[in-house]
């Protein structure tokens, strides 16, 4: 199933309890084997954890941690090391993890590590909710998404941030055989569907961990502190809330104690911290650290948030889903559902540019154009908008723009025919291909044969901007710039042609 790197070494044989004292070493694997060799460093002072309890390696490299069954072992990188791995690309699957059951009375976990060059900025891509329920959805997966980022030469790792499969059996093993060859490394994030729900709710972690190695970690990548949570809190056999438990919160607070102040801490968990019910705590535990970044899924569509406390603020990007609405609507011309997010965004994820200042964040529609960042809509260029409810009783000349990565700290202004630049308003409405689709679904012009029905709603999209031209757009040619921006990282710009009638 894996290629192991790190070293499994003496257990009492016949011995099965409940906890196990874990000893190992970390050292620097020079020679990139994947086993220790005489004369290669070993590195004091690496954080090691079993997602609770972090404890230093002493100066010959070593540990000792109490580890309960269920648990996973795990080194803390820091920004310079990665874990020496062999065609394997999912870095938290070299993780340790131990099943209920199944901890030897005594063990030994070596990790492996291998030095990187540590550039001064990098980009990573944030990918939420691919979701596969189906044969025919994962390689839907595989010909959009997977097939894309293996392509990327410009991203340095990819956090995929939940719901990676619809249910985990037998979807879960085979994503993870995808996605362990794509040749930039990825970290995991675990959302509701992962679960195996067949368990108790202590031991629903089971089949992802098996795959992924750990579902709570954290690792540092040039200056940044990357915390990964799982925050499906249970509730009963199949029910769950966002929420941390105990362990989960001690581990926060033991892995905070680490991170200087001046680092930047990013968080990233499947259900939005906007929804999780201990946001006031987790606030309180990240008080002083200035402004923080989550990264989240779970939603299908894209949506940012902020949270205040005491000298720190939470900016949440929402990234939404490359499943789109859940792999169902039109297929294309490679018969693919297009799928269009309830927001009015195409299938997508983000890409964010880290550097020791700050970060820019960019929406990167799956097989579209990096530049395609919006959606302009200008009112009487199809005569079937003045049908369909929403639409229909907009004035003559108004342009709309769904700035698919637009928050309501987000300034939008419009350039019409080279002219002043305005202010457009931030309106709440359904995006107008959203209720295109809603209209064509009514009246049974949608779906088409082959094709499933798109499950959209009459709900509204958090970034829409409106604006109107009283007797400016005159029968002729017409040309639109918008330029879209915030201080939270968003700075992007999209045109528009059209003949006005």
């Amino acid at each position: 199933m894996k290629e192991w790197i790190i070293c499994l070494l003496f257990f009492l044989p016949g011995m099965s309890v409940a906890q196990s004292i874990v000893t190992g070493r970390v050292y620097w694997d020079k020679n990139q084997n994947g086993k220790y060799d005489k004369g290669e460093p070993v590195l004091r002072g690496i954080p090691v954890s079993n997602g609770d309890t972090i404890v230093m390696t002493n100066r010959n490299g070593e540990y000792s941690l109490t580890v309960f069954s269920g648990e996973s072992v795990f080194p803390i990188l820091p920004s310079e090391y990665t874990l020496t791995t062999t065609n394997e690309q999912i870095e938290n699957s070299h993780y340790v993890y131990f099943p209920a059951g199944d901890v030897p009375a005594r063990n030994r976990v070596d990790f492996a590590l291998s030095r990187i060059v540590v550039a001064p900025s990098f980009r990573v891509a944030a990918v939420g909710d691919m979701q596969v329920g189906k044969y025919s959805e994962e390689n839907y997966a595989g010909a959009t998404i997977l097939s894309e980022l293996a392509e990327r030469r410009d991203i340095d790792f990819s956090i995929h941030l939940g719901d990676i499969v619809n249910e985990p059996f037998p979807y879960l093993k085979n994503m993870y055989g995808m996605m362990r060859v794509i040749p930039t490394p990825s970290w995991t994030v675990l959302g509701n569907h992962d679960r195996d729900l067949t368990h108790e709710p202590e031991k629903q972690e089971s089949v992802f961990n098996t795959y992924f190695g750990a579902a709570t970690y954290s690792f540092n990548r040039g200056g940044i502190h990357f915390i990964v949570i799982n925050n499906i809190f249970p509730d009963g056999q199949r029910g769950y809330n966002g929420g941390y438990n105990d362990k989960q919160i001690r581990f926060l607070k033991n892995d905070l104690k680490l991170v200087p102040r001046q680092n930047r801490i990013v968080i990233c968990q499947h259900i939005p911290m906007m929804y999780t019910l201990q946001k006031e705590q987790i606030l309180g535990l990240l008080a002083g650290r200035g402004d923080v970044l989550v990264l989240s899924g779970h939603t299908h569509q894209i949506a940012r948030h902020f949270m205040v406390g005491d000298h720190v603020r939470i900016h949440e990007l929402g990234v939404g889903a490359t499943c789109g609405s859940w792999w169902v609507g039109e297929r294309d011309w490679m018969g693919i559902p297009a799928a269009i997010m309830q927001c009015g965004s195409p299938r997508g994820y983000f890409t964010l540019d880290f550097d020791r200042v700050g970060y820019d964040i960019k929406f990167k529609g799956v097989g579209l154009d990096s530049n395609r960042q919006m959606d302009i809509w200008v009112n009487g260029l199809d005569s079937i908008d003045g049908k369909i409810p929403g639409l229909d009783t907009l004035k003559t000349n108004t342009i709309i723009v769904n700035v698919y990565g637009g928050c309501d700290s987000t300034e939008v202004r419009i350039q019409l025919d080279n002219g002043t630049w305005n202010t457009m308003q931030h309106v709440s409405m359904i995006a107008p291909n959203v209720s295109r689709m809603l209209y064509w679904n009514k009246t049974a012009g949608y779906p088409t044969k082959y094709s499933r029905r798109a499950v959209l709603r009459r709900q509204k999209s958090p970034h829409i901007w409106k604006i109107e031209y009283p007797d400016v757009l005159t029968p002729g040619t017409h040309f639109v710039k918008i330029k879209a921006y915030d201080k939270y990282g968003l700075d992007v710009t999209g045109s528009l042609s059209f003949v006005k009638e």
